[in-house]
């Protein structure tokens, strides 16, 4: 099993059996593991906040070919350095938990747009959960005596250039720091936009279409996917759908 200690902690406590059926191989931020036998890719794992209780969230790179896959996870905030978003600058695909399309932080999930009035600014709710991501809060889900040195090196660094208002809360946000080629969008509930904004759910046309056109005003270039639910999606050697 591939995981961050406190995923993998957590997974054996939750099915103490597992304990004595698998190895585990700690994954260390920005280091890339190699090909294997059990995996035939390059494998980038980076930190994320996805609130207090998700201790050792990450975001997975995968590399094949030259061709390069983001999967977010579920996350509140990335937790990457300059060099981190270098280096996924113009990924072939961006996998990304879209579990609302405005701002709500307390369902533990970013949005795609920064308010119902304009996506590209951010609402008042949003600028206060900005003021809110001090490093502390952040980084405790991931510090967990045992850690490997590479990680608590990585969390070190980060910490040196932690700026709680620049990182990016949207999707929008995001797409501007690493420019993404495809992103397709996942997770989609809308409760809390019918909720809180008084929109209404959207069907995965009608997400992709609003996205589309949403990103658009960001000035976003790249195409815009939402599977229905159960679709696969094949990506052949050109990196097309």
């Amino acid at each position: 099993i591939y995981a961050t200690l406190p995923v993998y902690r957590f997974l054996v406590r939750s099915y103490p059996h597992l304990e004595d059926m698998i190895e585990h191989r700690e994954l260390e931020f920005g280091e890339t593991v190699a090909p294997c036998e059990e995996m035939p890719f390059h494998l980038t794992t980076f930190p994320a906040f996805h609130g207090q209780s998700a201790v050792g969230a990450s975001m997975l790179l995968f590399e094949h070919d030259e061709r390069k896959i983001l999967f977010t996870g579920d996350l509140l905030a990335p937790m990457l350095r300059k060099e981190d978003y270098a280096s996924l600058m113009g990924v072939d695909l961006l996998v990304v938990d879209t579990n609302n399309r405005f701002p709500w932080p307390r369902t533990k999930h970013w949005s795609f747009a920064g308010s119902p009035e304009d996506p590209l600014i951010r609402s008042e709710i949003l600028e206060a959960f900005a003021m809110e991501l001090s490093w502390e809060k952040v980084s405790g889900p991931h510090v967990q005596e045992g850690i490997s040195e590479k990680n608590r090196a990585y969390l070190s660094d980060l910490e040196t250039v932690w700026n709680q208002r620049e990182v990016p809360l949207t999707i929008l946000e995001f797409l501007e720091r690493i420019d993404a080629n495809k992103v397709m969008l996942v997770h989609y509930s809308g409760a809390e936009d019918m909720k809180y904004s008084g929109e209404e759910i959207l069907t995965s046309r009608g997400l992709q279409d609003w996205a589309s056109e949403t990103a658009e005003q960001a000035e976003f270039s790249g195409d815009i996917l939402v599977p229905a639910s159960g679709q696969r999606i094949q990506i052949d050697q050109d990196g097309k759908r």
